[in-house]
């Protein structure tokens, strides 16, 4: 069975029938259950999943209220991408979200217990830490590469947002300086809309349909 096809159907199938909320309240049930806690492979990969789905949700739902001024919005999940430098390598982001005014690259983790947020966007859990940062920096770069003809503002405005999207039980304290929190938001399913809202009404940035064309070469479409 594909554990993670499986998470995806059934969160989203429940959102089209109960909405955003009662969805969320099913996946941090999910989130607390204890049932294959020993199995840490198949935990990681459907706590992972399950923020990924909540993560689409939350897009879905602003679009779906928001009609008007996200009309020509679309996102794609698990973009992979080739270097275009060397083409023997290749990256994957979680959620690409093209809109006018931004594209946003958002990473999903899903880390439980209490969790710092330092520097520009590094995790801290007990003695671990995970520079998301860097290696989503360096993956929004290759994305860049490919979308860069379709944008039509100076390269010196911010057209391109890298997200952390953190869905996850236990709590997060971020101790970035305002500049660093700047570099990559910390989000959650209540707050990226707050980011939406703040955005949308910006100068357009970008050409959406040049965006659209290149993104279904991206998905070998």
């Amino acid at each position: 069975m594909n554990y993670k096809n499986a998470t995806y159907n059934l969160l989203m199938d429940y959102y089209e029938k109960y909405g955003k909320d009662r969805t969320i309240e099913i996946a941090y049930n999910m989130l607390q259950s204890n049932r294959h806690k020993e199995d840490k492979a198949f935990v990681s990969i459907v706590h992972g999943e399950i923020c990924e789905v909540i993560a689409c949700i939350t897009i879905k739902d602003y679009i779906k209220h928001n009609p008007q001024q996200t009309k020509d919005w679309f996102y794609i999940k698990g973009l992979i991408l080739k270097d275009l430098i060397n083409p023997n390598k290749f990256t994957e982001i979680d959620i690409v979200l093209y809109t006018p005014q931004m594209v946003y690259a958002i990473e999903c983790k899903c880390y439980s217990g209490v969790k710092i947020l330092i520097d520009k966007c590094t995790i801290v859990r007990g003695n671990a830490k995970i520079d998301v940062y860097a290696q989503h920096k360096l993956h929004t770069q290759f994305l860049e590469e490919h979308i860069k003809h379709g944008r039509i503002i100076t390269e010196k405005t911010l057209a391109t947002q890298l997200v952390l999207f953190n869905f996850s039980v236990g709590s997060t304290k971020d101790t970035r300086t305002p500049k660093n929190r700047i570099f990559m938001i910390n989000a959650n399913h209540e707050t990226l809309p707050k980011l939406f809202d703040f955005n949308k009404n910006l100068s357009i940035a970008w050409d959406i349909n040049f965006l659209r064309k290149v993104n279904k070469i991206l998905i070998g479409g």
